[in-house]
């Protein structure tokens, strides 16, 4: 067998693209594991909806139904959208909440841990 390489592939993705994401999740996408999502602090920091929080800076509380916290923020999001997995699952420009779920479990978990 001959040798392995790997390699980089770079893609753009917007704050609207980011936004409509996570509103997705929100939206039905997680439902099924989490419980509740609020902007981290009181400030939405000037977003008129939780879903726009990443992108300004801010970061979202996920409560999950076992009564566990997460915090999930841009980085999060960006590192598990960079993940081979991930990049193969999910085309940016035509995704369900499933696909949207597992982006964000690998987000948090570094996986999927929910059905």
């Amino acid at each position: 067998m001959g040798q392995i390489y790997s390699y980089t592939v770079h893609k753009q993705i917007s704050d609207r693209d980011i936004d409509n994401l996570i509103c997705t999740a929100l939206e039905g996408g997680i439902n099924y594991w989490c419980d509740s999502a609020e902007p981290e602090g009181a400030d939405y920091k000037g977003c008129q909806y939780a879903h726009e929080v990443l992108t300004k800076g801010g970061a979202l509380i996920l409560k999950s139904f076992e009564n566990t916290t997460h915090v999930l923020t841009l980085n999060k999001v960006m590192y598990a959208l960079g993940k081979p997995e991930v990049d193969d699952l999910l085309d940016i420009n035509d995704y369900d909440a499933v696909e949207v779920d597992q982006v964000i479990q690998h987000a948090l978990f570094g996986g999927p841990i929910y059905g």
